[in-house]
């Protein structure tokens, strides 16, 4: 399972390599961008399959009665996922003034890409009652604190049935363990790589935004921050 920006297309390639070479059959596989099979061809699909490897949510394993598997989950800091985010969605045009943009013409951006922001949490978080379109609410910082509470920690009990893993690890110093030893721990038949390529922020996306939206942009995202906190504590004691 990964959000956008999150080092998804190497983990998909690592996923898929190590299902042929296990002698897994392309019909049991479902990773879009990989093997012919089209990219916008995202969320659950309709049928079994032994490998599921793409975008989709816990709500979506719930609402098809998925229960009995094995995961992975790909995290990555989220100011640095939605600076990412935002620099791949937005139009090169509207990239080349953004610096310029003030608060609220930011703002509009942001609402605008909601499917950058809150992508670690909104991925794991449950369905729960009462809480249809939630994911707006959060996105606009609009919840009370019990709630907020209970929504994350729902999210970090289903992320414990998951191994993380963080291809970015080297952008923060973390102490975090080699991302490709967890996976040859927990999946050998990946037979994944004794180092992963090692993927980078580009650094230029920063520059494109003020240092206020970058603030708005860890507010807007700060229960993410919360779950992935969560996610690299994790992390250190697989």
């Amino acid at each position: 399972m990964h959000t956008a920006k999150t080092g998804g297309s190497t983990l998909r390639e690592i996923i898929g390599a190590g299902a042929a070479a296990s002698g897994i059959p392309i019909s049991q596989q479902f990773i879009p961008c990989y093997n012919g099979l089209d990219c916008s061809t995202f969320g659950l699909p309709h049928r079994n399959y032994s490998i599921i490897a793409g975008h989709f949510t816990w709500r979506e394993l719930q609402r098809v009665g998925l229960h009995d598997f094995s995961c992975v989950v790909s995290v990555r800091q989220p100011v640095d996922r939605v600076v990412s985010c935002l620099s791949y969605n937005t139009p090169r045009d509207v990239m080349e003034s953004v610096h310029a943009l003030n608060r609220s013409a930011f703002q509009r951006l942001m609402t605008k890409e909601t499917s950058c922001n809150n992508g670690l949490l909104s991925m794991l978080m449950p369905s729960m009652a009462g809480m249809d379109n939630i994911e707006d609410s959060i996105n606009s910082n609009n919840l009370n604190a019990t709630i907020s509470q209970t929504i994350v920690q729902a999210a970090i009990d289903n992320m414990k049935r998951c191994i993380i893993v963080d291809l970015f690890d080297d952008m923060h110093d973390e102490g975090l363990p080699d991302s490709s030893t967890i996976l040859a721990r927990y999946f050998p038949w990946m037979q994944p790589p004794q180092e992963l390529p090692k993927l980078r922020q580009r650094r230029l996306a920063y520059y494109e935004f003020q240092v206020s939206h970058l603030q708005q942009i860890a507010r807007l995202n700060h229960l993410d921050t919360i779950t992935f906190k969560a996610a690299l504590k994790q992390m250190r004691q697989q």
